[in-house]
């Protein structure tokens, strides 16, 4: 299992990714923003190191 998907599947990371699934849903945000958002959302705990 990747780093990243330990976050993924974290209350947050499953929280984000409903979020941003129902806002590309609804037409609030274009899929490739929200593909970006969980790209800064995997990198962002390495980050803080």
């Amino acid at each position: 299992m990747a780093t990243f998907e330990l976050y993924r599947r974290s209350t947050i990371g499953i929280c984000l990714t409903k979020t941003l699934d129902e806002m590309v849903s609804s037409g609030i945000l274009g899929p490739e923003v929200a593909i970006q958002v969980l790209i800064h959302f995997d990198k962002v705990p390495f980050d803080l190191l």
